[in-house]
């Protein structure tokens, strides 16, 4: 059950974040421009375009559930550790570039988002390596209906969690200080 719960959240993590992104694909685009100047505009037109279609092609493999899933689960997994590199590096420099990883927002790349990062890694790693792939297809991965739709209302949860990383350690920082 780890491993499908594994899956739905990465498999939610890629739509959302696909969705997020096309609704503000504008936004997007200009903040890899201006993060990433080497890219130009026609780079940056590319590069969005690569990263929602395979955002959302991992994801909606993942959906049809069995082989598909497998597959969309190791897209999953190369798009994460690129991704990730990408943000190590944008750390290591010192530079400021807007996240807009799930929609448009003014957030600078942190810590944060290495750490919700590497969670998903390890969760692609986890679904990949587990025994759900081995059921049935489709979406509910041969899990009955009300099992997969209380694995999915918890993913969806720890998808919000990991979200809100930066929010939750601000609440916890001021809690603790208020011991």
């Amino acid at each position: 059950m780890f491993s499908e719960l594994c899956r739905w959240l990465v498999l939610l993590a890629l739509l959302a974040a696909a969705v997020g992104k096309s609704l503000h694909v504008r936004r997007f685009r200009e903040s890899l421009e201006s993060g990433f100047s080497a890219l130009g505009r026609s780079g940056a037109t590319l590069a969005a375009a690569a990263i929602l279609i395979g955002e959302g092609s991992a994801g909606l493999l993942m959906l049809a559930g069995g082989d598909a899933s497998r597959i969309g689960l190791l897209l999953a997994l190369v798009l994460f550790v690129s991704l990730t590199l990408v943000v190590v590096g944008v750390l290591a420099k010192g530079d400021s570039v807007r996240c807009n990883c799930f929609g448009a927002g003014e957030q600078r790349l942190s810590g944060f988002d290495l750490a919700r990062n590497l969670v998903f890694i390890a969760a692609a790693l986890a679904g990949l390596l587990g025994p759900s792939l081995s059921g049935g297809t489709g979406v509910l991965g041969g899990w009955p209906l009300p099992a997969t739709l209380a694995i999915v209302a918890v993913a969806a949860m720890l998808l919000l969690l990991s979200l809100h990383l930066r929010d939750l350690a601000h609440f916890m920082q001021i809690r603790v200080e208020d011991l």
